[in-house]
């Protein structure tokens, strides 16, 4: 995908529900199973934080998660991405890059 589809993707109300609808399925996740199984303290004490912060302002983090997932590979390749494209994407952003959306 190039920077024209990408820009055409990123601005779509399909892709920020996507982001939005995986983001919410993550903090489902994690606030019905608990952070305990996280094993490294500091990314266990940064995901309650995010956890605590999206769940009341999801509209906010949703937005900010979709500046980084638009340039993950499971999204640009393809010009129209699934839902579960975007799924893998969120789940990497959020284990690899939580800190930059706190």
């Amino acid at each position: 995908m190039n920077y024209e589809e990408r820009s055409r993707v990123w601005v779509s109300e399909k892709f920020r529900a996507q982001c939005r609808m995986a983001l919410m399925d993550w903090l489902n996740y994690w606030a019905t199973t608990g952070t305990e199984s996280i094993t490294d303290e500091d990314l266990r004490e940064k995901t309650d934080q995010f956890i605590s912060f999206a769940i009341h302002n999801p509209d906010h983090y949703a937005e900010a998660l979709s500046v980084l997932v638009i340039g993950e590979s499971a999204v640009t390749v393809k010009e129209d991405p699934e839902d579960e494209d975007v799924r893998a994407a969120v789940t990497h952003v959020l284990s690899t890059a939580l800190a930059y959306l706190l």
